[in-house]
């Protein structure tokens, strides 16, 4: 994957740590959740710093004139061992029900030795940064750890040559692909029958005081949001707000302080409706005050769409080329947030859902639909 590509999945897997404000549905509000998907970042990108790691020394020992000891670690050594003491145990608490991509669970086999943690909390911050062993025992118990250290090295970049990975990375790519390919077709059949939509993108939440504290909570907090959402999409068949619905795609994720959270995209006729922001807050609303009794809170991405680099919300029209590449981008979004992470719910079902692609519609040439109404 080049540079570009991953630099935009690593922003989205961070945007997706952001959670709607309590006090304004236009606002997102950073939370510890994105510490935690750093964290995540930098280990993928270490796994490939030990991938490209050609054999130079990740520690040099060294004696000083007086017979001390001094031990200097390479770069990459100096990353492996800031990970190991400061992300580890913040991934495990924010990734508790997920499913990590290859690479990472490559690195999350071997790292989580016990007796390797054990080396590496031990380890006092001056014995790190002086690098200078004055006595056997801190040099012993240095060298353990560099013995550890070099021995995931190695173990790393065994696995990720054998073939079994490559099968595995092959399949995890292929799915990616795969529901991408899906929504892109879901999204043309819509465009092949209506010549406008009204894309809507909205940010399903809970306000703070539901965020999940233990892991106990995550089974009852996940039924909760299941339950609510599943209401939600009944209520659609019936509510008047959504009687020029379309179609529209949904994700399901989950944070430990963010809670369990939908990203929602919606697709209306362009014909029959406008104000695309208004419908954005109206849906919102019905979420916050009719299925969650005032439990939910939303974020209204189409108030905000001078913050989009590729715009691909709002009216568009089926041969707005720049529109609907953005919305693309946009769809883009609800599949790649799993590059790092899949979330598996606690009863298997599905964390991605869409309605079902529309058979091609037999025609003469492309109808122009015209008219507008407002929402009322």
């Amino acid at each position: 994957m080049n540079a570009t590509k991953l630099n935009d999945i690593e922003s989205l897997f961070e945007q997706n740590s952001y959670r709607p404000s309590n006090k304004n549905s236009k606002c997102l509000e950073i939370t510890h959740d994105l510490d935690a998907s750093k964290a995540l970042i930098r280990v993928e990108r270490l796994v490939n710093d030990i991938i490209n790691h050609k054999g130079n020394a990740l520690f040099t020992l060294t004696e000083t004139r007086n017979g001390l000891k001094q031990i200097q670690q390479s770069l990459l050594a100096n990353k492996i061992i800031n990970i190991l003491r400061y992300s580890i145990d913040l991934i495990n608490l924010s990734f508790p029900i997920h499913e990590f991509n290859p690479y990472l669970q490559v690195f999350f086999r071997h790292a989580s030795n016990e007796e390797l943690i054990k080396y590496v909390k031990q380890l006092t911050d001056p014995l790190i940064k002086k690098k200078t062993c004055y006595s056997d025992v801190e040099f012993n118990e240095f060298m353990r750890l560099v013995t550890a250290i070099e021995e995931l090295v190695a173990k790393i970049q065994h696995d990720v040559q054998q073939l079994e990975f490559k099968k595995v990375v092959y399949g995890s790519r292929r799915l990616a692909k795969k529901n991408y390919n899906g929504l892109v077709a879901y999204i043309d059949s819509l465009f092949d029958r209506y010549s406008r939509l009204i894309v809507i993108r909205v940010d399903f939440s809970y306000r703070m005081g539901n965020a999940i504290k233990t892991k106990a909570e995550i089974n009852e907090k996940y039924l909760e949001a299941r339950k609510d959402f599943q209401h939600f999409l009944n209520n659609t068949k019936s509510n008047s707000l959504f009687c020029h619905l379309l179609g529209y795609v949904w994700k399901l994720e989950y944070g430990a302080e963010k809670g369990f959270h939908y990203h929602l995209m919606f697709f209306f006729n362009g014909s029959k409706l406008r104000k695309d922001e208004k419908i954005a807050m109206l849906i919102g609303e019905y979420w916050k005050h009719n299925i969650t009794q005032g439990r939910g809170i939303y974020y209204n991405c189409n108030a905000n769409k001078q913050l989009y680099r590729s715009l691909g919300i709002g009216m568009i029209h089926y041969n707005d080329t720049a529109l609907r590449n953005g919305l693309c981008k946009a769809a883009e979004y609800l599949v790649k947030v799993d590059h790092y992470a899949r979330l598996l719910t606690p009863d298997h079902a599905r964390t991605f859902g869409r309605g079902e692609i529309l058979p091609n519609k037999e025609k003469k040439g492309r109808p122009r639909l015209i008219g507008n109404s407002d929402v009322d």
